[in-house]
């Protein structure tokens, strides 16, 4: 009868956890959506510091290819605002309405946007669905029409940007009080308040692509300095020079390729 005791409180007993290096090889070979790391974060507090490790995030995107996936895609046409790439992943699309908010900029699962009611700008983590509202910035009257461009970056010094949504933040805000005054200022998610920041420019001129960046003098005054000039004729192609007699226009930039994106019109004829 001992022996049938001992067996029935050994079968009652719960199996001995399983070890992290197993685990850790069964949450690698979760499918690549952030979703199903997010629902395995949730189980308990030791699954969730395991998937927020920077070594296993590193790991996790080298397994999966190196890229970051693909979250959605803000949609300015009707509604949802959000349309997350995978039908499961609506942990933070169901808020967002655009009657409500404006999109000011996206960058590594953290989304910028403007409120269109009470011109309040808000960080929203699209993974977790954690947010950072923050003040306007000094100077800016509200109206988001003056915005002229906006990021929301990772914090100096974090060069590991597998895990960057647990890291501090900064906020690249430029507007724009009349059509000749331009500012810009740049907030700390670390401090809470905006400074001042510097400006950097890109204009056309036919085929150059001129590169500016304001600079403050000794006496505080800030001015603009030219860096330097790129001659565009040497990377496209003759036809396309011959078919363009307007300059080329810088449209955009992409900060982690460190690319600019130009525009060059064919004549109208």
């Amino acid at each position: 009868m001992a022996e049938l005791a001992a067996d029935s409180r050994s079968a009652d007993s719960p199996p001995p956890p399983m070890p992290d290096d197993v685990l850790r090889e069964i949450l690698l070979r979760l499918p690549p959506d952030p979703i199903y790391l997010f629902r395995a974060s949730s189980v308990s507090k030791h699954w969730r510091g395991l998937v927020h490790d920077a070594g296993f995030l590193r790991r996790c995107r080298e397994f999966h290819g190196g890229t970051p996936p693909v979250l959605g895609f803000f949609n300015f046409t009707r509604p949802p605002l959000f349309v997350p790439k995978s039908g499961s992943f609506v942990v933070s699309a169901a808020t967002m309405h655009h009657g409500d908010w404006w999109p000011l900029d996206c960058h590594r699962g953290r989304a910028l946007l403007i409120s269109r009611r009470s011109k309040a700008l808000l960080v929203r983590d699209l993974v977790t669905g954690d947010e950072r509202y923050l003040p306007l910035p000094p100077g800016f009257g509200g109206s988001w029409e003056w915005v002229r461009n906006c990021a929301a970056l990772c914090a100096a010094g974090h060069a590991d940007h597998c895990d960057c949504r647990s890291c501090p933040f900064l906020v690249a805000f430029i507007f724009s009080r009349s059509c000749f005054v331009t500012s810009a200022c740049l907030y700390s998610s670390e401090t809470g308040v905006w400074e001042d920041g510097g400006l950097g420019f890109a204009g056309g001129e036919r085929f150059n692509l001129h590169l500016w960046s304001s600079v403050a003098c000794t006496d505080g005054v800030v001015t603009c300095q030219h860096l330097r000039v790129i001659d565009l004729e040497r990377f496209l192609v003759p036809e396309v020079v011959a078919l363009c007699t307007a300059p080329v226009w810088a449209i955009g930039y992409a900060q982690d390729a460190d690319v600019i994106f130009i525009e060059a019109c064919p004549n109208a004829d």
